[in-house]
């Protein structure tokens, strides 16, 4: 507590949510898209069609720390040839020695201070960064999400299944009804559902020249449209449903 109330006097910064909300504001205006929790990261910033040095599309991942330490840097390390690996990596903290960026750039990490981002004429421009051609490239949402942040304590992660499984839910309200062939389109298994009590087995109907069995939402065992309803807003919002 002593030490977080130190780095809190000197940079200003509170908590590493603090300090993810004001670079996500600050990559905003430098033209990115931001997805909190999302690919592994405290923050995933997707580059758009005028984002100056970088390509539309390019994925930068960011971890955070109130303190510059060995921690951050191994969560930071680039991931070449696995899978969810960015273009970019960015290790962001308050405030950072030369010798922690020193280290952060040998390691091939761009190293960024809420300091530095606060100062008049910052741009990622006068950054040192370093490519990574490696590996998959990171899942990326099909919109960003309002009310979702990173640097919080138990986040909650923004995930290619958690978006499909809301996808079906809502598409079962608009249906009625969920058919077997909704759950194979979206990948997702009938029997974790069932388990789950998000759904029940109904009755057997014709549907194109077969016998199937319809499933309807539980909504007293709160689905994943419900149980994420900050993505659901969203998806809403976006027109995704």
């Amino acid at each position: 507590m002593r030490r977080l109330l130190k780095v809190a006097k000197t940079t200003g910064y509170t908590s590493e949510a603090e300090l993810c909300d004001e670079f996500v504001d600050f990559a905003r205006r430098q033209g990115f898209r931001a997805y909190p929790e999302t690919g592994d990261f405290d923050l995933l910033l997707v580059a758009g069609d005028e984002c100056p040095g970088f390509k539309p599309g390019d994925q930068v991942g960011v971890q955070a720390k109130l303190r510059p330490n060995v921690e951050v840097l191994c969560q930071s390390l680039p991931r070449g040839g696995r899978a969810n690996a960015p273009h970019y990596y960015v290790v962001l903290v308050p405030l950072a020695s030369d010798a922690f960026e020193s280290v952060a750039e040998s390691l091939e990490v761009t190293p960024i201070s809420g300091a530095s981002v606060r100062r008049p004429g910052f741009s990622f421009r006068k950054l040192r960064w370093f490519r990574n051609e490696n590996g998959q490239r990171c899942w990326v949402p099909d919109c960003e999400v309002e009310g979702m942040q990173g640097g919080r304590r138990g986040p909650k992660q923004l995930t290619e299944w958690k978006q499909s499984a809301i996808q079906l839910c809502l598409r079962a309200e608009a249906q009625g009804f969920l058919l077997g062939k909704d759950f194979k389109e979206k990948g997702i298994s009938i029997a974790r559902w069932l388990s789950s009590g998000w759904i029940k087995a109904g009755e057997v109907v014709m549907h194109e020249g077969k016998r199937v069995k319809r499933y309807y939402l539980v909504l007293e065992k709160n689905p994943p449209h419900i149980k994420h309803a900050e993505v659901t807003a969203a998806l809403r919002k976006a027109g995704l449903v």
